[in-house]
């Protein structure tokens, strides 16, 4: 009974595809503009893949809209958006794979008190850590 009701009759879109090209009309119509700060990397991640009603997701950026900013924030946070992205959108993997590399070079400082920030910076300086968190 599920299969039957699940399948989608050929030539009309299906109700996600309906979803995906409505959101994405919506999409086009905010501003390319990012956030100043964010309190977590999920919220970092959001603004990626989603954006809010009255921003657009930075996915959906232009290479033009990429680079309106003049402090190439959108730059240093694509380093965390994509790994990210290869990690499967999952910020808490992101956390803890940064963790456990800190904790094998003996770095003292942990990631619970790095800032959003800090993390975006140490990401864009340090190949060796984002080789080992990307992976």
């Amino acid at each position: 009974r599920w299969k039957k009701a699940s399948r989608e009759v050929p030539g009309q879109p299906g109700l996600l595809q309906k979803y995906t090209e409505e959101f994405n009309a919506t999409q086009e119509n905010c501003p390319a503009k990012l956030l100043s700060r964010h309190d977590s990397l999920l919220t970092l991640w959001e603004e990626y893949q989603y954006g809010s009603r009255e921003r657009k997701a930075a996915r959906y950026f232009t290479p033009e809209e990429q680079t309106i900013d003049y402090s190439n924030l959108y730059k240093q946070r694509n380093v965390l958006w994509q790994c990210m992205k290869q990690l499967g959108g999952r910020p808490d993997v992101v956390m803890d794979r940064i963790s456990r590399f800190l904790s094998s070079t003996h770095e003292s400082s942990s990631t619970t008190s790095k800032s959003v920030d800090d993390i975006i910076h140490a990401m864009n300086q340090d190949d060796v850590l984002r080789q080992n968190v990307c992976q």
